[in-house]
Order: structure tokens, then C-alpha cells, then sequence
């Protein structure tokens, strides 16, 4: 049985980086049929992996996102609302990992430490509760958080942080049903 998500719209955020798991997802939910809204902190990239989809016959807008801002994001959400009627579907796939330091965590620096759950724990909570009130007031929709394995390994912030994506899946999913 095909994936058919004809006449459905999803934001991927982390969409903006050619071959990077987030268009990745955006090229999957286009070829599904979905509308897709690729977002991502480089707005730039967001919109070519957006024209690329485009130029191939889909339905794809670009965006760029701070999904740390509250504003950026309901601002992303109201843009896809607008554009495509509706949001069906969020991806929750932003994060900062490659570029974090690699020390011990009692010399790890604070700033880094705010970025990375400011990014990925709370930004994810931002999308969630963005796209979450849009959806209950419309009666669906469908929230996809991106983890890690590493979030069960524990030797870094951002396995920490993403543990705490999987502990705020669960509770979502809890007060959501």
C-alpha cells in the first residue's frame, strides 16, 4: 500500500540543507502528495530545497525559522495556515548538533548548553504548541518529533536534549488524544 497524503500540508523544520535529513523528509511528504512548507534557520536553503521540490512538480514554499523564537514559529505556522488553508502535518526536525563543543560536561560552556535546549527541546515545544492549537481547533492533525538513538546514550547536551524530546512526545501524546 502507497503513502497517499494528497490534499494534506506539512512544515518540515531543519529543511534547509540539501541532502540533510530534513529535506529528506520534505522531498518524502511532497512525493506522498502532501504541500510541503520547508523551513529552516537558513532561509536561503529553505527556499532552494523549496524551488527544487517545486521545479519537480510539487507543492513546496520555503521559510526561514528560528524555532527558538515564539514568534518566528507561530509566524511559520500562520504562514503555512495561510498558504495551504491548513496544516495536516509537522516535522519537528530542527536541531543543533554537529557544530557543539566536545568537553567534559563540568567544563561545557553555559551559552552552548542554553542554545542547544533552546533549539532543540524548546523549540520543539514551540512547533508542537503552535501547531497543536491550529490542529485541535480543525479536529486532526499530526505531530512527528524527531529524537536520536543518542538521546540514550547520555554522554553529550544534545543526547540530554533529546532525551527530553522523547519524554515531551510522550506527554504530548498523553493530553493531545
Amino acid at each position: 500500500m502507497e503513502l497517499s497524503l494528497k490534499g494534506k500540508s506539512a512544515i518540515v523544520t531543519g529543511a534547509g540543507t540539501f541532502g540533510a535529513i530534513g529535506a529528506s523528509f520534505a522531498e518524502a511528504l511532497a512525493q506522498a502528495g502532501a504541500s510541503v512548507f520547508a523551513a529552516g534557520i537558513n532561509g536561503a536553503g529553505a527556499d532552494a530545497v523549496a524551488a527544487d521540490l517545486s521545479a519537480r512538480g510539487f507543492t513546496a514554499v520555503g521559510c526561514r525559522v528560528d524555532i527558538s523564537d515564539p514568534a518566528s514559529v507561530q509566524a511559520m505556522v500562520d504562514m503555512a495556515v495561510d498558504r495551504f488553508g491548513a496544516l495536516d502535518i509537522i516535522v519537528n526536525n530542527a536541531a543543533v548538533m554537529a557544530e557543539l563543543s566536545r568537553v567534559d560536561i563540568i567544563d561545557y560552556p553555559l551559552d552552548e548548553w542554553r542554545r542547544v535546549f533552546d533549539v532543540n527541546l524548546t523549540g520543539t515545544m514551540l512547533c508542537c504548541t503552535a501547531a497543536a492549537r491550529h490542529m485541535k481547533a480543525r479536529g486532526s492533525g499530526k505531530i512527528i518529533n524527531i529524537a536520536s538513538g543518542g538521546a540514550f546514550e547520555l554522554t553529550t547536551p544534545y543526547s540530554i536534549s533529546k532525551l527530553g524530546v522523547v519524554s515531551l512526545t510522550v506527554l504530548l501524546a498523553n493530553q493531545l488524544e
